[in-house]
């Protein structure tokens, strides 16, 4: 009976609606991503594969902080979502890219070898303002229920971010 009550109150308690994600730090995220960009997004293209949308976007990259994108101008990203015709698909807890929207993005490659955002949304950061002189930055999980504690080292500009990626990368402080 204990555990009937105990799988009734777990199955309340989380959200419906949400992606369950795990917390996970920007210095995390360093480590694992196969490439990290800043850059601005270009308009999104939807399409069907299998029976989901995703929509692919175009990111102009103004630096790259680690990666194999060292000679590259531009990087395709793909995210879960999008609206094709009169047809929208939404995940929970995905990264958007809006048209013309300044980023930094930790990426990993699927096992089709396409780049996408590392731990979904959590690996974007957006820029308050396109090119605010603070280069302040913040990231989410839009819609996402995240699992854990909050990463205690969350940058909040660019050169924070930028000294996370070096240090979790190449070792120095």
């Amino acid at each position: 009976m204990r555990w009937i009550i105990l799988t009734l109150l777990c199955a309340w308690a989380t959200p419906g609606s949400a992606t369950t994600v795990r917390a996970i730090s920007a210095a995390e995220m360093s480590r694992q991503a196969s490439l990290i960009v800043v850059g601005v997004a270009g308009p999104g293209v939807s399409y069907w594969d299998g029976g989901r949308i995703k929509t692919r976007v175009a990111v102009q990259i103004e630096k790259v902080l680690a990666g194999d994108g060292q000679a590259r101008s531009q990087v395709q990203v793909t995210t879960l979502g999008g609206a094709i015709g009169g047809l929208a698909q939404r995940v929970e807890g995905t990264a958007v890219l809006a048209a013309g929207e300044r980023v930094a993005l930790f990426l990993a490659r699927d096992p089709e070898g396409t780049l996408i955002p590392l731990a979904m949304a959590q690996g974007v950061f957006h820029f308050d303002r396109p090119h605010d002189s603070g280069e302040h930055v913040a990231r989410g999980a839009a819609g996402a229920h995240v699992l854990g504690t909050p990463p205690a080292e969350e940058p909040t500009t660019l050169t924070e971010l930028e000294a996370i990626v070096v240090r979790e990368r190449h070792g120095r402080p």
